[in-house]
């Protein structure tokens, strides 16, 4: 067997990793305000984008008068997760692709496939750090999700806005990934090597004190060009020859701690929206956050203006006479002594108009929600006057129909090129059972290999969106049952048996529930069959009755002769 080609040399490219690093934080600046302000008014805690801080403080809860903005994305992001990512339901499925799918025992492994896919996520930290991913995602407009194996184990990173750049291949998928991280000199040195850091490194880290200092890591993600994958097979397989480099680089000194490799992009990255808005192309996303962030300023505004006449209402200013300057009792019982002629201390009386104030509050508190979808997680608030499930369900489709292009996009965008590529890192690191002969497709007379599956999603809202056509159905259908007792022939216009499987499954209802549709038409014909049968047979009755009518064979004779 022949080797595989050595690693090629370094070449400069950490120091092309660095300026490329730099770049792409260049063109990332005009958001970086705008996230920063994003933060300070929905979400302080995440509030070091532009101004890092390693400590608590409460500096910057301190400048916040409402907490309505905030409030609303925490609704959006926990309804989001509840209703596409519960941890305790199946939202997502493998199925196999259409040349397979009448195959049943590659249906029966891809389904198996699924299963323990779903556990293997609930035993690691992927629902943790969705829900940080999913704050990102409609708090920011933009969110990155790191996902692999190591040591064994899943292992799932959301990504702080600001920490990262990204990049877009022509199709308007991103496909390049830098961030900057900072870690001790102790932990580069233990995880990277002592042989592999730079020589400046390395002298620090015989320093007790120098080597607890931390220093910048740049980790970039990028497609390999084709120019520098090897030819060979077996090389290709390492990780400096996979399709996508993986490069870590110390900042500081611009020097090459490691270069590796994924088959996969190991980052899910998502866009709540595009920003189309530009005339340049950029990679960066739109969300409520930014929508919401106009209302934000001025409730913050209002609330402070309201809390300032609130306070002036309570313990409203005084007037009183000069000589009782430093005396003035203003405590609860408080006794102020005056002499006689003095000017008696009086409030002076407040004139702002409280009410309105609070109707303008209230305005744009609903726009914040609506710009947040948070009514669509408390959907039965506010229904109190419907009476009907047709009205109900309408109602819910309105909602629904709002969120729907947002969540097409996650789910295109972020979960199925995630769920495919940990179904090729379950399959490689054989964590999934045996595929059946007919799931192989050959490539070569000794070669084959597995199509990643076509990833189905059976959340709450993915049912809800695919159960909005059933609406129009179910309406359909009760005008044809309201015809049907004049006009008997319209029920023959309906496929009955296709709309109770259609709106079975679009409702969510397990396969198991279901019989395939070959045993249903199979069912079908046999009814046919036995229709037609017991037809023929009554005609024959009838017939022998009618001989028997007539005298048998030989009245019948006597008839033709006649």
């Amino acid at each position: 067997m022949n080797e595989p080609p050595q690693k090629p040399a370094d070449s400069g490219r950490a120091l092309k990793i660095v300026q490329r690093w730099q770049a792409m934080q260049s063109d990332r600046a005009p958001w970086m305000s705008t996230w920063q302000e994003i933060a300070e008014l929905m979400a302080p805690r995440c509030a070091g984008i532009s101004s890092k801080s390693e400590t608590p403080d409460t500096t910057k809860e301190g400048i916040l008068f409402d907490t309505t903005a905030g409030d609303a994305l925490m609704t959006l992001a926990g309804g989001l997760m509840s209703w596409t990512m519960p941890v305790n339901e199946p939202w997502f499925n493998f199925e196999p692709v259409r040349e397979m799918r009448g195959v049943d025992r590659v249906k029966r492994w891809t389904m198996d496939c699924a299963e323990l896919g779903r556990e293997y996520m609930s035993n690691s930290n992927f629902y943790t750090e969705s829900h940080e991913d999913l704050l990102a995602h409609c708090g920011f407009g933009t969110s990155a999700m790191y996902f692999g194996i190591e040591d064994g184990r899943m292992r799932f990173e959301a990504l702080s806005t600001g920490s990262y750049c990204i990049e877009e291949n022509p199709f308007g998928e991103v496909d390049t990934l830098y961030r900057e991280f900072e870690w001790t000199v102790e932990d580069v040195v233990s995880y990277f090597g002592r042989e592999n850091v730079s020589a400046e490194t390395a002298k620090r880290s015989d320093d007790d004190r120098a080597k607890h200092q931390k220093i910048k890591i740049i980790h970039a993600v990028y497609p390999r060009p084709a120019s520098e994958r090897p030819d060979n097979e077996l090389a290709r397989m390492a990780g400096w020859g996979k399709a996508f480099a993986s490069c870590y680089v110390e900042a500081n000194q611009k020097h090459l701690l490691r270069e590796s490799g994924f088959d996969y992009f190991p980052f899910s990255v998502g866009r709540f929206l595009k920003w189309t808005a530009l005339e340049g192309k950029t990679a960066y996303g739109y969300g409520p956050g930014f929508a919401a962030l106009p209302d934000t300023r001025q409730i913050n505004f209002l609330q402070m203006i309201l809390d300032c006449e609130a306070e002036k209402r309570v313990r409203p200013p005084m007037i009183a006479d000069e000589q009782m300057e430093g005396e003035l009792i203003l405590s609860a019982g408080g006794i102020n002594y005056i002499r006689t002629g003095m000017f008696e201390p009086k409030p002076i009386a407040v004139e702002g108009n409280y009410t309105i104030g609070v109707d303008r509050y209230k305005l744009r508190q609903e726009m914040i929600r609506a710009k947040f979808h948070a009514n669509l997680f408390n959907m039965f608030e506010g229904l109190d006057g419907i009476r009907t499930a047709t009205e109900i369900n309408e109602r819910a489709a309105e909602k629904i129909t709002a969120i729907t292009p947002a969540f097409s996009r996650q789910s295109s965008e972020k979960h199925t090129p995630m769920l495919q590529a940990m179904f090729s890192m379950w399959m490689e690191n054989g964590m999934l059972p045996e595929p059946p002969p007919e799931a192989i497709q050959p490539v070569s007379e000794f070669m084959g290999f597995v199509p990643a599956p076509v990833v189905t999603f059976s959340s709450r809202l993915a049912l809800a969106i695919r159960n909005l056509r059933n609406v129009q159905a179910d309406r359909h259908i009760q005008r044809i049952v309201s015809i049907a007792p004049l006009r008997p022939e319209v029920m023959e216009a309906f496929d009955w048996v296709a709309w109770a499987r259609g709106s079975a499954m679009d409702a969510g209802v397990s396969t198991d529930y279901i019989l395939p549709e070959e045993v249903v038409q199979a069912k079908l014909q046999a009814q046919a069959q036995a229709q037609a049968a017991a037809a023929q047979m009554q005609m024959v009755e009838q017939g022998a009755k009618a001989v028997g009518a007539v005298g048998g064979m030989e009245g019948l004779q006597k008839m033709a002769q006649a």
